[in-house]
């Protein structure tokens, strides 16, 4: 073949991989409209609205329930302590840490109203509270590079609906009568995948944990904590005071002294003054049912059970000291830190890498990713040990190896890269030669 038949079979041949990348890309926005088609037909420039009242997880759950409360708290707390790393990607696989970066000046300090520990506090309040969170990030000097984050209030945060090529028109944040609109590029949605599919796209939305549990755990634990309050308030349930001495009834006057001297009796802090005394016989009859009747606070605990399997946070971790014993306090805490912790870590470190590393890393022409770390959690620090243990004995291991896996700084010195085994092993094809048996030995093979 000629050289011009080369070039020109090359150029055909090149043309041909640029129509079928068209064919495929014509593809796939034909699939991807069909879909849009089918869900989202009716998002056009209006608010979607989730399938539930968000604000209501927020007041009745994080800031009305005390155990959903302590819950939600501690596994922010635990989450902002994790341990956060940019890495680099090389070519060849192996990864190395920044740890000089414009991304990491953004993380730790994401804008002057808060800090960086505030910022993944309040990013896992709203996904385990809402099942959404949402940050305003803004540009610094070049497009799409992100230099500030700001965290959107959750429960007062919609989706605006596009069209079938782009559902999401972007981002409306209301609160009292100020409305503010973003476009999608500026908000980072994490979410924590919801299910309700239909033609409205609330779908778009994440699904709230504690949904599961809005008409039953959570609802009955506030009924009950409100119902031990009012008899303890009260000192115990209503009921009716009345005279058994039918001769001598009490007329309305007399009734209402009676009803005020008692209300001034249980409210007196004053033992004495906490006798009442009459000149006949009174008859107490009780309207419903006491604390112990009832099993309160049996309730409350049961409801404390499910609203822990909810979040994923073992109940002894809860001052359960039912629950709580020395052999399984170790076990729940790294079960909370492998099962709870780190997948939440994982699916914020998912967005931040998409939003805030990808376009530092494609402006860059380098492959940088954010990396959740939970071996710095005291919980885990066991199982560093056990590894530690471990390693000393792998004699496949170099050196450098062991750091790395350790997250320590790797060594340049090429001797750390060797592989070393102790000087008192021996090969075992060796144990055949004849020079390391006993003349006894010997004579027995």
């Amino acid at each position: 073949m000629s050289l011009k038949d080369r070039v020109l079979s090359r150029f055909a041949m090149a043309i041909a991989g640029k129509q079928i990348d068209r064919a495929l890309t014509v593809q796939a926005n034909y699939i991807s409209n069909r879909y849009n088609d089918v869900f989202y037909q009716y998002v056009n420039g209006v608010a979607l609205n989730p399938m539930d009242n968000l604000n209501d997880y927020m007041k009745w759950g994080f800031q009305g329930n005390e155990d959903v409360y302590s819950i939600v708290s501690k596994i922010a707390d635990k989450l902002a302590m994790g341990g956060i790393y940019l890495q680099e990607v090389l070519p060849n696989g192996d990864r190395i840490e920044l740890t000089n970066h414009k991304i990491l000046d953004v993380l730790n300090d994401p804008n002057p109203n808060d800090t960086k520990y505030d910022f993944f506090y309040k990013t896992a309040v709203f996904l385990l509270i809402n099942g959404n969170d949402y940050t305003y990030g803004i540009d610094g000097a070049s497009k799409g590079l992100k230099v500030r984050l700001y965290p959107l209030p959750a429960q007062n945060t919609t989706i605006v609906g596009g069209d079938r090529y782009k559902p999401i028109k972007g981002y409306r944040c209301l609160y009292g009568t100020d409305v503010d609109d973003f476009s999608p590029e500026d908000i980072l949605h994490i979410k924590i995948p919801g299910f309700d599919y239909n033609h409205s796209g609330a779908d778009l939305y994440g699904q709230a944990p504690l949904r599961a549990a809005f008409n039953g755990s959570l609802k009955r634990n506030n009924v009950t904590n409100a119902q031990v309050n009012r008899q303890m308030k009260n000192a115990g349930t209503a009921g009716a005071l009345t005279n058994e001495q039918d001769k001598y009834n009490l007329d309305p006057t007399q009734q209402a002294a009676l009803k005020n001297k008692v209300k001034e009796m249980m409210l007196s802090e004053e033992d004495f003054e906490r006798i009442l005394i009459a000149n006949g016989s009174l008859k107490w009859t009780q309207f419903g049912f006491n604390l112990s009747d009832l099993q309160a606070l049996d309730t409350l605990k049961w409801d404390m059970k499910k609203l822990c399997n909810i979040f994923g946070w073992p109940e002894q971790l809860m001052n359960n000291m039912e629950s709580s014993t020395d052999n399984n306090m170790g076990w729940a805490a790294q079960f909370a830190i492998n099962n709870t912790i780190a997948p939440l870590g994982r699916r914020i470190m998912d967005g931040l890498n998409r939003f805030l590393v990808r376009p530092y890393a494609k402006a860059e022409g380098r492959n940088l990713e954010l990396v959740f770390d939970t071996s710095v959690y005291p919980e885990m620090q066991q199982n560093v040990k056990e590894m530690v243990e471990w390693m000393t004995q792998e004699y496949a291991l170099t050196p450098n190896q062991r750091l790395e896996a350790l997250k320590f700084p790797v060594s340049k010195d090429p001797a750390m890269d060797k592989v070393y085994i102790p000087g008192n092993l021996i090969a075992i094809d060796e144990l055949s030669e004849p020079d390391l048996l006993t003349n006894d030995e010997s004579d027995e093979l």
